[in-house]
């Protein structure tokens, strides 16, 4: 009897060794990788919901690029099949004073895409030559809000139809 407690307390203590091995391991190789955090970029957390205000992003190693959001919109229902139009989209500006002006009159130039994006029937977005009507459509509707120049290109990061 005492034998087998002895041979259980000995199993029991070569787990326990070896569970603490394998700790000590990770932890030293835990502190041994060092990431360069200086490379990765912060990740934002967009917080969503009915009456949220989108500020457009302008990337900061392009000042001519400016994100300006998600869009969801209805398309023209020229038959009862009602379909929705969700995007993501980017613009190209011709300087950083366009781009700066874009974050002021954020909600007008919203404003400006939505109408232009549902204004749209489902054949009509549906073709390559759709998409790009929708952008020099696009083109014209921002331009025609911001006075510092002008928007040179629209980029649909995102583009679904159902």
């Amino acid at each position: 009897m005492v034998r087998m407690n002895k041979k259980k307390n000995l199993s029991l203590m070569s787990i326990f060794l070896a569970i603490a091995i394998v700790a000590s391991s990770m932890v030293y190789m835990m502190k041994e990788v060092k990431v360069d955090y200086s490379k990765t970029l912060p990740q934002k957390r967009v917080p969503k919901g009915p009456g949220y205000h989108r500020k457009p992003i302008i990337d900061f190693k392009d000042r001519t690029l400016v994100h300006l959001g998600d869009f969801t919109t209805n398309t023209v229902a020229d038959n009862k099949a009602k379909k929705f139009l969700k995007t993501k989209i980017s613009v190209r500006t011709s300087d950083e004073d366009v781009s700066e002006e874009l974050q002021v009159r954020n909600i007008i130039v919203r404003d400006a895409v939505i109408e232009v994006m549902s204004s749209n029937t489902f054949e009509e977005i549906a073709s390559p030559q759709g998409k790009e009507k929708l952008k020099e459509n696009l083109t014209r509707g921002i331009n025609k809000i911001v006075t510092e120049g002008e928007i040179e290109e629209v980029y649909f990061t995102e583009f679904i139809v159902q």
